[in-house]
């Protein structure tokens, strides 16, 4: 038995804390790890949506502004880490294999559009924009937009159970 001031206990104490740390961050996925190593000033946009081929708005008050150097729209779904994309990049396909069109846009305050593509799956279904350059630096949204406007639609329907926007610099 090791002494409870020995500085092997204590380093093997410490490493199964890190291995710990280390293992629920991995369990979580990339979503886990991102939330480590990221800023996030993200929003609850709404709570339960049943979504289906016809346009669903959601208003956005406050507006949703861009602090950070990456957006998304985040769909609670599900079993959403086991999502998978089709590989033909046109739907997402659920656990029962179930293949969804679901359509993300974001209004601007100025009336741009901004379709939204699906990009991760994690914790939950992730879409954002895809980006440009904007004074050397590579963002998904011009600096100064505001959003105040967000509409979804999937084929076919699904529940989402929450929808949050995600505004984040990852380091």
């Amino acid at each position: 038995m090791l002494d409870s001031s020995s500085p092997l206990r204590h380093s093997l104490l410490l490493t199964w804390v890190l291995v710990a740390l280390a293992s629920s961050s991995l369990g979580a996925g990339c979503d886990g790890l991102s939330r480590m190593f990221s800023t996030d000033d993200g929003r609850e946009l709404s709570g339960r949506l049943d979504l289906d081929d016809a346009w669903t708005e959601v208003a956005l008050d406050p507006a949703l502004g861009t602090r950070h150097q990456t957006q998304q729209v985040g769909l609670a779904v599900p079993n959403a880490p086991r999502w998978q994309f089709n590989p033909d990049g046109s739907s997402l396909d659920a656990p029962d294999g179930t293949g969804y069109t679901i359509l993300v846009d974001l209004r601007s305050t100025n009336g741009t559009r901004y379709e939204l593509r699906a990009m991760s799956v994690g914790s939950a279904l992730f879409f954002s924009h895809t980006g440009e350059q904007h004074d050397g630096r590579y963002l998904d949204f011009p600096p100064d937009a505001e959003f105040d406007r967000l509409y979804l639609r999937s084929t076919p329907p699904l529940t989402v159970e929450k929808v949050r926007w995600v505004d984040k610099t990852s380091l």
